[in-house]
């Protein structure tokens, strides 16, 4: 093992560590004292330490309520800076004249803390750095400012407003006090508390002087208020809002207020209010009933708006805090004096299957009424509702197609084709329906479960007139068939259907479930055997001016093996090639009806206006059968042919400066040319004899980049 007995070692001299140690002495302070006046004081620092001091320093002095120093707790009233060095055993008088705070009072100590701030080493000396001497403050006359008197108008229409506060601050204290200045603060508070959020500073004023016992000042101010400055307020005055002066905790009277409300507005107020409101006439739930009603301008000024609305709602309670339907608003229209009144009545339909005691809750509304919209309603006497019965709509026959009436005929139709439909529809309830229309909707549907979402719809039926309790109606129409539903189906037809987001017409009290009934039997939706319908020959004119009349004429032959049946349209369409496609122009649609036989044609014609085009030659394209109602499975694909001939297209040229007059129907298009030189502006003015017309000039069909230039007609 290693020795470590020879680890250790002494230095053959002694070293001295020096260091300052600064020690106060008091030399004077007063005994006794006021509140808020000047002490003088006087201290000597001397250096007992083994060294001088080498960084400066301070002394400061501190009020205390006992011997003990506390940096975090002892308030300083005055303080030395030495920045010279201080040498051992020297010695240095110190004396300041320092200020008592007005609010130190009793008995207390005096505490003078050299190097309060510990800027000097003093190694062990740091406890003999404070000396104590006791002080009896006593508490010296005292103002006691008190806000009284304040005056300003109570009402002031104008924007801006100027307004003019007067008030008075009295010195209700022991004495003058030691501020002489301080600040008048004018508030306005909609809630009348000063010190809380809503208050409104609308003006500060300095005074400057002493106000001695029992003295008083006056000050009146003219304050320009904020444009558009409006409201109900109170008004005070807070003296000494920056608490500048020693008041011995008796601010409360600081603030002052004016008697009764502050009210400021950019106009004079109107105040509509509800006077009379009765109901005439029988109620009954789902029925229209008779509301008469007054409305007053009970304000000060006329209403600055000549248009609003008065409300009417229907309550269950006399306050009218129980709101069950909106019956409807009627709007106003003409301003209303003060003092003046207007009477209303409106027709209401209250809701269905409602009873028992009601009351009508009349709103009215909409000027400026400074703070009175708090009165602009009123609630009815009661009345009691008697409960009307409901109807009962229901689809009691229907026959699709007519002669579906046995369930052992299979019935059949043709897919894309039509059928025959009749349905009666019956009100079995005991009461009149107040609408008078509705909707009957025709669904097919795979069973005998109508599901509004997923079973196909077909087609809707209008119905007006209302239908009176026992009363029936019976519909007989032709429904055409989709093209891509085949094999069984069941005919539903529903009465006044509830769709998905919205609700039925008809109130029924519950009993809408009976409001739809499917065919006895299904319908067999067949395909027939195929046919092939093609165009043999179109004839077109040789020439045509843009927005002419034309006449068009094309022959359709079934060059299937099978016959072609039923009723289909034939479209024709404007092309630039001989190929259809979107951006043809259509020109018309022909209806077909009956028995094309293998090997026969039928010949079609149309008479229609040429649109809009830009000269050039266009080809006329035939489609027989658009909406494929015909089944001809692969052969649909030969349904568009091209006329073998073109159709040149013209556009008559305008001379410019040389008018010319022209006749068009509602929607109807003319297509003209003009030569315009590099350069120029081309300048156009239409005029028409129809007024309220309007044209519009537009090439942007031909060219995209064109602009459209639309104007309003002036009449000749």
């Amino acid at each position: 093992m290693q020795s470590v007995g020879n680890n250790l070692g002494a230095a053959d001299n002694i070293t001295k560590v020096s260091h300052a140690d600064i020690v106060p002495t008091l030399i004077s302070a007063p005994a006794t004292s006021l509140s808020g006046s000047n002490v003088d004081l006087s201290w000597s620092i001397t250096n007992q330490g083994t060294s001088a001091t080498i960084s400066s320093w301070k002394d400061k002095v501190y009020i205390c309520d006992n011997a003990t120093f506390e940096a975090d707790l002892d308030r300083v009233f005055g303080e030395f800076e030495h920045r010279e060095s201080l040498t051992v055993g020297e010695t240095k008088e110190i004396s300041i004249n320092t200020n008592l705070r007005e609010d130190i009072i009793g008995n207390k100590y005096v505490l003078i803390v050299s190097d309060a701030d510990d800027n000097l080493i003093e190694a062990i000396g740091e406890n003999n750095n404070v000396i104590a001497n006791p002080i009896d403050i006593t508490l010296a006359p005292y103002a006691d400012l008190a806000v009284s008197n304040v005056t300003a108008p109570n009402l002031t229409i104008d924007d801006p407003a100027k307004v003019k506060v007067s008030w008075r601050v009295t010195n209700q204290g022991t004495g003058t006090g030691y501020s002489d200045t301080w600040v008048d603060r004018v508030i306005a508070s909609k809630d009348g508390t000063v010190g809380n959020s809503d208050d409104l500073v609308i003006g500060e004023y300095t005074h400057t002087g002493f106000l001695a016992e029992s003295e008083f000042y006056d000050r009146s101010e003219n304050i320009l208020l904020p444009p558009a400055f409006t409201g109900r307020y109170n008004l005070f005055i807070k003296t000494d809002a920056k608490t500048k002066v020693f008041e011995n905790g008796l601010e409360e009277n600081n603030v002052g207020g004016k008697d009764g409300f502050f009210d400021v507005m950019t106009i004079p107020y109107a105040d509509l209010q509800i006077t009379e409101l009765d109901t005439t006439g029988a109620a009954n739930s789902g029925q229209p009933i008779t509301v008469n009603w007054t409305v007053t301008n009970d304000g000060i000024g006329l209403t600055n708006t000549s248009e609003w609305s008065d409300s009417l709602y229907l309550a269950t309670d006399p306050q009218g805090k129980n709101i069950v339907a909106d019956l409807g608003s009627f709007d106003r229209a003409g301003a209303l004096a003060v003092g003046k009144n207007y009477n209303r009545s409106g027709q209401v339909i209250l809701p269905e299957c409602i009873s028992g005691e009601h009351y009508i809750v009349a709103k009215t509304g909409g000027p400026f009424e400074f703070i009175y919209n708090n009165n602009n309603s009123l609630v009815s006497d009661p009345f009691n509702v008697t409960f009307t019965a409901p109807p009962d709509l229901t689809v009691t026959n229907i026959v699709a197609p007519e002669a579906i009436t046995s369930v052992d005929i299979p019935q059949r139709a043709t897919v894309g084709q039509s059928f025959n439909l009749s349905y009666t529809v019956t009100n079995q309830g005991t009461g009149n329906p107040t609408q008078t229309s509705w909707q009957d909707r025709v669904y097919l549907s795979r069973d005998k479960f109508l599901d509004l979402q997923s079973d196909r719809y077909l087609t809707s039926f209008g119905h007006s007139g209302g239908l009176n309790a026992g009363a029936s109606y019976t519909v007989d129409q032709t429904v055409n068939l989709p093209t891509d539903l085949s094999g069984p189906y069941y005919v539903f037809v529903i009465s006044d259907p509830a769709s998905k987001g919205t609700k039925a017409e008809i109130f029924e009290g519950g009993l809408d479930f009976n409001n739809s009934r499917p065919s006895t039997q299904p319908l067999s939706l067949d395909f027939p055997p195929p046919a092939d319908l093609q165009v043999e020959d179109i004839k077109v004119p040789n020439t045509a001016l843009s927005g002419d009349n034309i006449s068009l004429r094309w022959t359709v032959t079934n060059a299937g093996p099978n016959a072609a049946k039923g009723e289909w349209s034939d479209a024709l369409y404007l092309s630039t090639d001989a190929i259809w496609d979107i951006e043809d122009r259509p020109l018309g649609k022909v209806k077909h009806n009956g028995i094309i036989e293998p090997g026969e044609s039928y010949t079609q014609n149309l008479d229609t206006i040429l649109p809009p085009a830009a000269p050039g030659q266009y080809r006329i394209i035939v489609r027989p059968d658009i909406l494929n109602q015909v089944y001809e499975t692969e052969n649909e694909v030969n349904n568009c042919t091209a006329s073998p001939n073109p159709l040149n297209v013209t556009v008559e040229e305008l001379n410019l400066g040389v008018a010319k007059e022209t006749t068009l129907s509602t929607g109807q298009s003319r297509l003209y040319q003009v030569e315009v030189g590099e350069g120029e502006t081309l300048r156009v003015n239409v005029d028409s004899a129809v007024n309220n017309a309007m044209k519009s000039l537009s090439n942007k069909e031909l060219f995209p980049q064109a602009q459209i230039m639309t104007m309003p007609t002036r009449a000749v």
